[in-house]
């Protein structure tokens, strides 16, 4: 066997599309989100917070107190 017979051939990887678009559904909809929430008050931005993280912990926001030792 001689080592010509050996040598792999690697194909190249095919082509990617780097063409972008300008302007996508996302783009245009977070557009709109950053719009809206340049338009809130700071009591309105406290109280989405709240909201949002009783809906990410699941909870009412209020801590309860740990009691320590056994």
């Amino acid at each position: 066997m001689d080592c010509a017979s050996l040598v792999l051939i690697m194909s190249t990887p095919p082509k990617r599309n780097y063409d972008y678009p300008d302007k996508t559904r996302g783009s245009e909809m977070a557009r709109r989100i950053r719009t809206d929430a340049n338009k809130l008050t700071a009591s309105e931005r406290t109280e989405i917070h709240r909201r949002a993280m009783q809906l990410i912990y699941a909870g009412t926001g209020n801590k309860e107190t740990v009691r320590s030792g056994q």
